[in-house]
């Protein structure tokens, strides 16, 4: 009956332990979506290439050779168009794009719009709030400032754990300190080994 008790005990923390363990489900990025962000962080900001590759890591998004190649030719005939228009004899940047004249601007967010359409996603200009805004291939909504929400306190699979570890020690502590059934009897007699 003991050992039916410990084994119960040691299936009840397998079971508990398995059930908090985390389940990452990002796809990854592949060799063609890598390229897509080599291109992007040679001008774009860290920060906007990383929403990028979070948008690539979700399950369910992988970019093929022929999306790549298009959204690839669309990013480069805008960076070509940027190049030939420079703002008081410099490059432009991400924050010196707005001095463009409009005329330029239309036609780099033209090439953005077929980048992102090739990819299956869909990008848009709101000029009265002057906003973009993106939607992934599923339709999602593909926040385009990078707000890191950082988490703080513990989390929740790491209560599990330690709740688990705490209750396999008391488990433990109990069974320990319970009397064995020969020292409960007070009638058997003590054999003596000498």
């Amino acid at each position: 009956m003991k050992i039916q008790k410990k084994i119960y005990c040691l299936l009840f923390l397998v079971l508990f332990m398995v059930n908090t363990l985390p389940v990452f489900a990002a796809s990854g990025i592949n060799e063609f979506e890598q390229k897509i962000l080599n291109v992007l962080s040679e001008r774009i900001s860290a920060s906007h290439v990383n929403i990028a590759k979070n948008y690539f890591n979700r399950d369910g998004i992988d970019v093929m050779a022929e999306e790549s190649e298009k959204a690839i030719k669309e990013l480069r005939d805008a960076y070509s168009i940027i190049d030939q228009n420079p703002v008081n004899g410099k490059v432009v940047t991400e924050s010196t794009i707005e001095k463009l004249p409009r005329s330029i601007k239309e036609q780099v967010l033209n090439h953005a719009v077929n980048a992102a359409s090739a990819l299956g996603m869909t990008l848009t200009w709101n000029a009265s709030k002057r906003t973009f805004s993106l939607l992934g291939k599923d339709k999602s909504i593909i926040p385009l400032e990078n707000n890191i929400i950082k988490q703080t306190g513990i989390r929740t699979s790491t209560t599990y754990w330690l709740t688990g570890i705490i209750l396999v020690l008391i488990i433990a502590i109990i069974l320990m300190k319970r009397p064995h059934h020969r020292d409960r009897d007070p009638h058997r007699k003590h054999q003596n080994i000498s």
